[in-house]
């Protein structure tokens, strides 16, 4: 004699149940794959190195100065945003390109600093010689990995 046949609702809750055991690491593989390459830039950005640094004006710090990097290869115009940092307490900063302290681009640039004089927007302390990268010798290269630039000594 057979034994009798299992009922319908059991065999859909057992198949069902298995589908779910075999789906559930399969969709957990696939959404952790993208977290695996987290040091992948987002599309359209290009790697960054985390770069610190330090200005300083007859030895002092040169506190909220604009420290902006520019390529000496870039593009006319430019494809990627320039590197920048305001210069804090100490007279460091540390330059973020996409996003806060994410450093530059590997390469080589022309450094400007603009230390304006508070509540006048269009004066610069430093009289104009560090704007124009045409005319400013300040130079830096940013390398692979961890840059920590010697200070920007102005006068």
């Amino acid at each position: 004699m057979c034994p009798p046949p299992a009922s319908p609702a059991w065999g859909r809750t057992e198949v069902l149940s298995r589908f779910i055991r075999l789906l559930l690491p399969a969709v957990a593989l696939v959404l952790t794959i993208p977290a695996c390459d987290s040091s992948a830039p987002p599309v359209g950005q290009v790697p960054t190195h985390p770069v610190r640094g330090k200005v300083l004006v007859n030895n002092q710090p040169a506190v909220g100065a604009f420290v902006l990097f520019i390529p000496k290869a870039e593009p006319d115009p430019p494809v990627h945003p320039r590197p920048r940092a305001t210069v804090g307490e100490d007279g460091s900063f540390v330059l973020f390109t996409y996003n806060e302290e994410d450093g530059a681009p590997e390469g080589e640039y022309w450094v400007a600093i603009r230390w304006k004089v508070e509540g006048k927007d269009d004066k610069d302390r430093l009289g104009d010689r560090y704007i124009d990268p045409e005319k400013t010798k300040l130079k830096a290269t940013v390398k692979a990995g961890k840059n920590d630039l010697p200070p920007f000594q102005l006068k």
